[in-house]
């Protein structure tokens, strides 16, 4: 067996045979986003340890047993739902997260990333499935951008906190 072909099993699993191109390459790409939401909250909870920041090890974990769910549901053919739980999860951890951007690292960037994702899962076809995800994104970020709404507040111990220059740029290469 290929690496391709294992690869592909592991994303969607041993299901049977996706019909539509465009089907497949969707159920692809969420497995695959999953991994990287696995991936990205794994490195951030390991540099948030190691340069001792505290109070976001929940939200991180959080993310990691979602992305988890999300890849099998998508492994067990629940796309719809799968799409769903990955589009809240994604926008509710960039408004968490926008709303403590103190530095301006480039949080409110993801606003423009989760509707593209939106459109990408659900496609032409359930636009309408796709929307409100749309919508829902643009709300979150004028409440955290204009409006200031932050899930969580500011430490007081961590408002004079300066970051190094090294985990600076370390979030801002996950970031992208």
């Amino acid at each position: 067996m290929s690496f391709r072909s294992a690869f592909r099993s592991f994303l969607i699993g041993n299901t049977g045979y996706i019909p539509s191109h465009s089907d497949y390459k969707t159920t692809m790409l969420r497995g695959q986003l999953s991994l990287v939401m696995v991936g990205a909250a794994a490195v951030y909870l390991i540099t948030d340890q190691i340069n001792g920041i505290e109070g976001y090890a929940q939200f991180y974990w959080g993310g990691i047993i979602v992305s988890a769910i999300v890849f099998w549901l998508n492994r067990s053919g629940y796309y719809i739902t799968a799409n769903v739980v990955f589009l809240l999860v994604f926008n509710s951890i960039i408004f968490v997260f926008a709303g403590n951007d103190r530095h301006r690292a480039g949080t409110f960037m993801h606003f423009l990333i989760a509707p593209m994702v939106a459109m990408a899962f659900f496609g032409y076809r359930k636009i309408w499935w796709a929307l409100p995800f749309c919508a829902l994104s643009f709300i979150l970020f004028w409440s955290a951008y204009v409006w200031k709404v932050q899930v969580i507040p500011i430490r007081e111990e961590n408002i004079g906190q300066v970051y190094s220059d090294s985990y600076v740029q370390l979030t801002l290469i996950v970031k992208i």
